[in-house]
């Protein structure tokens, strides 16, 4: 269990720091609104994840182990891809653009849902691991959720409070961690792509 934890932990940490349309604007919210108004942002992937996670997992209990493996194998393409996209990101300090508009929870909602990497990732490694860990014991399956969004959460919340404090002013800390992620995604997408392609052997 510990293991699951950690590779929970390990993803949601990495998928908090991603770049992407949500962290951006919850960046931007960060830096034009403050603590109070931004920190709920923070907690939008719970409620936006929600329906990804039922669609996805609706759709793949039905589909056979060799199929789960294979999505094994693509997740783990896609997480190096991601750990590419994190390594370049760490070369460089993105500019921000605001947003002037008032806070709208739904906006933030609807950014995620939208996010396409959200559904890659559900619909790949999310899923699969899920779904490995159910069958095996559904306390299993709680702990990988409780320990992804636990992480992503306690991240994003910290991403408020970083740039709320740093206002207009450019943070190092972002590309430390996303140096870290890169080295974490890297790590869980050659470990997924090893375990899909040994099934098949």
């Amino acid at each position: 269990m510990l293991a699951i934890l950690s590779q929970s932990i390990g993803l949601g940490f990495s998928a908090a720091v991603m770049p992407g349309s949500f962290q951006t604007y919850l960046i931007s919210e960060s830096l034009l609104k403050g603590i109070k108004k931004a920190l709920p942002i923070a907690f939008v992937p719970i409620i936006s994840d929600l329906p990804i996670i039922a669609i996805t997992m609706l759709i793949l209990n039905q589909a056979p182990l060799w199929f789960l493996d294979l999505l094994k194998i693509i997740g783990g393409i896609f997480i190096i891809y991601l750990s590419y996209l994190a390594f370049k990101s760490s070369r460089k300090i993105d500019d921000l653009k605001t947003d002037s508009k008032p806070f709208n929870i739904l906006k933030a909602i609807t950014i995620n849902f939208l996010n396409p990497n959200v559904w890659l990732y559900w619909s790949t490694i999310g899923a699969s691991l899920l779904i490995t860990n159910w069958q095996k014991q559904k306390i299993i399956a709680i702990l990988f959720l409780i320990g992804f969004y636990s992480a992503m959460v306690i991240t994003n919340i910290a991403f408020v409070v970083i740039f709320t404090k740093a206002g207009q002013r450019k943070n190092n800390l972002r590309p430390v961690l996303l140096s870290i992620s890169t080295i974490v995604l890297f790590a869980f997408g050659v470990f997924n792509l090893y375990q899909g392609i040994l099934k098949f052997l």
